[in-house]
């Protein structure tokens, strides 16, 4: 993944790109959609699971359990749009697998995030993880 903004100023995670169109993610919403490609910009200044982790309200984040934004970033995609493979949790992230690895097993230990193998052998957020983002995105 990879930021870029359009030229409205949003802010969106670039998902797949064609000679015409780009598949762009937007961390705020969790939606997906389709942008032409020159009403997009590349921007590298904020690393996407950075981008995403700063979209949860800093008075929610005691309550997840979750300080480094990466983190908190793999936790809000893996609620939105989990269960995600394991193989493709590499491509979908900036991360090594070293590092994707460490961040899966700080959030498992928390009991944020479990291993699933139906219908793919990946992760997913557990109920707990699920309830604190829920409420965070309420404002609860």
């Amino acid at each position: 993944m990879r930021t870029v903004r359009a030229d409205d100023g949003s802010r969106y995670l670039l998902r797949k790109r064609s000679s015409d169109a780009s598949l762009v993610f937007d961390p705020e919403t969790g939606e997906e959609q389709y942008l032409d490609n020159d009403r997009l910009e590349r921007r590298d200044e904020i690393p996407p699971l950075q981008a995403v982790g700063a979209t949860v309200p800093d008075d929610s984040r005691e309550e997840i359990g979750v300080s480094d934004e990466r983190a908190l970033g793999l936790l809000v995609v893996l609620d939105r749009r989990g269960p995600i493979a394991a193989v493709d949790l590499v491509g979908f992230t900036e991360l090594c697998e070293s590092d994707l690895n460490g961040l899966l097993t700080g959030l498992r230990a928390g009991g944020l995030v479990e291993s699933v193998s139906d219908p793919v052998v990946g992760y997913e957020t557990t109920r707990a993880a699920q309830a604190k983002l829920s409420g965070a995105r309420s404002g609860e």
